[in-house]
């Protein structure tokens, strides 16, 4: 009797190894991609990684790199300058700009920036059109060219 108890345990104990196992190796790739990225923008990264992972950078300070559109209604960051150009405002990143931002909107609107603030991944901008949005932005510096 007690040889037919412990055998059930061990049984028991086993399928239930396998079941953790096999779900501890689906999930494994995506834990690690999520913790990878984490912490590979900590220092500047691009608008489109943002845009491809917004839940991972919620709440953060970033640093992003990206094209400034600085219109009514319209303030947005974009990986590209065509990305704004064929309307694709899923792939921007909406900019709550501030009245001293706006009162220097010439030199920035239309240009490659470099922008540190805090991304939250829940507010979208302007009628839910933008993937996440930067707020109290620390800094806009203009990316020179290089040719």
């Amino acid at each position: 009797m007690t040889k037919f108890i412990f055998r059930n345990r061990y049984i028991k104990i086993a399928v239930l190894f396998l079941v953790y196992a096999t779900i501890a190796y689906l999930f494994m790739p995506l834990a690690i991609y999520s913790l990878r990225s984490y912490f590979m923008c900590y220092g500047s990264c691009s608008a489109a990684r943002i845009v491809s992972a917004p839940w991972l950078y919620h709440n953060r300070t970033v640093t992003v790199d990206g094209f400034l559109r600085l219109k009514f209604e319209g303030n947005a960051l974009y990986p590209l300058e065509e990305y704004y150009r064929y309307g694709l405002f899923k792939e921007g990143i909406w900019v709550n700009a501030s009245k001293e931002i706006m009162a220097k909107k010439d030199a920035f609107d239309s240009k490659y920036v470099t922008i540190t603030a805090t991304f939250n991944a829940l507010e979208h901008g302007h009628g839910d059109l933008f993937v996440g949005s930067l707020k109290e932005i620390k800094r806009i510096q203009i990316k020179p060219r290089l040719d």
